[in-house]
């Protein structure tokens, strides 16, 4: 049997019933009665073992969804290296000098009139690569890091179900001088990606206009030389805090897209906070056209 790269034999797979003692037998019988996981979802591995499986490739789970007080959610670190970071962070700040804010008009945020918002798509970083307005080699890596999101979201959340990336956007979040005082939004209001929120009845509607076909969601993050800006979790009512992650470059926080894992962003009191945000989908007709 073949799981993730590594080879496993069974000893001793099968032993026909009539070579088993009764004994046994009966006291296998009231083990099976008494297990309660038959009829009750799976239980997530423990730590320790996806801290084995994964240290293969280089990243280490970091906090699990036990620890981060939720469901199919991850923080996973090691997916970039410092090196890596500057490349990508430098592709924004190009990309950022040349007017490409893929999607977004003006310079200030969607979502705050506090800070500055940049997004980069795949296409429009090759695009800029090919007229010889951003590096090659950041071009490249956007295309790179994205896949490698893909592939280990896969092999931790959907190991038997293939993912495709739905959409990669590298995107700056940056604090405008002069306007943070006694601030009190968010950078990024409480949402799910694939489902219409409403904290008064707790529910998550799965209809337009969210993205439907979304159903894994990833932010990597380039940098932490800011202040502000931690990823957070709630409940469905969107007040109750459930966990909070803090960027750093390589890290990954990886969680399903649905309406279990509200989230938002804390607000960019100064400097600028970069990362890739990552969609996924178990739908081929979605995929990424780059």
């Amino acid at each position: 049997m073949e799981h993730l790269g590594t080879g496993f034999k069974d000893p001793d797979p099968w032993t026909p019933a009539v070579l088993i003692p009764e004994a046994l037998r009966e006291e296998l019988r009231e083990d099976h009665e008494k297990r309660t996981w038959d009829h009750e979802p799976p239980q997530p591995k423990p730590l320790i073992y996806w801290k084995d499986v994964l240290l293969l490739e280089g990243v280490t789970l970091t906090q699990d969804a036990r620890q981060l007080n939720g469901s199919e959610r991850a923080v996973l670190d090691g997916l970039l290296t410092p090196d890596e970071c500057g490349v990508l962070l430098q592709l924004a700040k190009d990309a950022a000098g040349a007017g490409a804010r893929s999607g977004y008009r003006g310079r200030r945020s969607p979502h705050t009139p506090h800070e500055r918002f940049e997004g980069l798509t795949v296409l429009k970083a090759a695009q800029l690569a090919q007229a010889g307005t951003v590096g090659s080699q950041g071009a490249r890596l956007l295309l790179e890091a994205g896949e490698r999101v893909r592939a280990l979201t896969q092999a931790y959340f959907s190991p038997e179900r293939p993912l495709h990336l739905s959409f990669t956007h590298l995107v700056c979040r940056s604090a405008i001088e002069g306007e943070q005082e006694q601030r009190m939004d968010l950078s990024h209001p409480v949402h799910a990606d694939n489902c219409v929120l409403d904290p008064d009845t707790g529910e998550c509607w799965r209809e337009p206009p969210a993205y439907t076909y979304r159903d894994y969601s990833g932010l990597l993050y380039l940098n932490d030389d800011f202040q502000g800006g931690d990823l957070f979790f709630t409940e469905p009512d969107a007040l109750t805090v459930t966990a909070q992650v803090h960027p750093r470059c390589g890290r990954l926080v990886a969680f399903s897209s649905g309406g279990e894992n509200p989230h938002g962003v804390w607000a960019v009191t100064r400097g600028r906070r970069c990362a890739l945000a990552l969609w996924h989908t178990w739908a081929a007709e979605h995929r990424e056209q780059a």
